[in-house]
């Protein structure tokens, strides 16, 4: 088994986090949506994807609204790889000199 994901921790982040998000395909319901997060360490980064939503008492992710992701690193482009057992993680190597993570994936929306 690979090793366990360590827990979240509930502290303040000093960084800004930059989105913008494409809602114009209304036909097909795809939101296509461009993260910039900033990365103080170079090394083995994990991102989560929510399992919990607003106002739902359980989690209730909905991970199959998210088809497809990818993970760019600068200028050359990368893939992440998902969790083998979570499949809310999402595992990218940060290089040094790096000092944001470009993330891009497309959500569904379900209605």
């Amino acid at each position: 088994m690979p090793p366990e994901i360590p827990a979240p921790s509930d502290v303040a982040y000093s960084g800004e986090i930059i989105l913008a998000v494409d809602a114009t395909d209304t036909t097909h319901g795809i939101l296509r949506v461009h993260e910039s997060i900033p990365i103080s360490l170079a090394g083995p980064t994990i991102l989560l994807y929510s399992r919990w939503l607003p106002a739902i008492i359980r989690p209730t992710g909905r991970l199959r609204c998210l088809p497809a992701s990818s993970f760019r690193r600068l200028a050359r482009k990368s893939r992440g790889r998902r969790d083998a057992v979570d499949v809310f993680a999402f595992h990218v190597d940060v290089p040094n000199g790096v000092t944001s993570l470009d993330v891009d994936f497309q959500y569904l929306s379900p209605v």
